[in-house]
Formats: structure tokens, C-alpha cells, sequence
């Protein structure tokens, strides 16, 4: 597994909280549904995601802890991806 890193697009909100993240990595860049990962904001995890779609080029995650601090346009999805091993 490689840790790839990806830019939050949008964040969806239900009942004021912040639920749901769409990140532009998706299955042109190994993503998959249930895969798991975190968001970091100034280089510390504020909350661990869970894949939950997947799109070509994008994907939305389901923010699967309590965010420890606010998500602003600075803020990376972290997630683990399997890595073609063509040896």
C-alpha cells in the first residue's frame, strides 16, 4: 500500500455538521469503495473517512470519527492505496 494524498473538493454537511468530504482521487487513481483513510489539517489527523463512492476522478468520503478541528480549503484526504507490484 502507497499513502496518497488528496485535495477535499467539497464538504457536505447534515444538520450543520460536516458529514462528508469529496476528494479528486478516484478510480483512475486506485480508490475504492471502503477504503479508509484520514484528513489532515497543517500536518495532524482531525478526523478518519471512509470511502463510501467512486467516481472516475473523484470520490466521497463519509467522516467516520468526531473532526477534532475545522476542514478549510488547506485540508488533504489521506488514503492508502495498493500498489501494482510488476516485479
Amino acid at each position: 500500500f502507497e499513502t496518497t494524498s488528496w485535495m477535499v473538493l467539497e464538504v457536505e454537511k447534515e444538520g450543520g455538521q460536516p458529514r462528508f468530504v469529496i476528494i479528486d482521487g478516484g478510480n483512475k487513481n486506485g480508490l475504492k469503495r471502503g477504503f479508509r483513510g484520514r484528513l489532515i489539517e497543517r500536518g495532524r489527523s482531525i478526523a478518519e473517512i471512509e470511502i463510501v463512492e467512486v467516481y472516475d476522478e473523484g470520490s466521497r468520503a463519509r467522516i467516520a470519527t468526531e473532526l477534532v478541528d475545522r476542514i478549510t480549503p488547506q485540508t488533504a484526504a489521506e488514503v492508502a492505496v495498493p500498489v501494482n507490484d510488476t516485479r
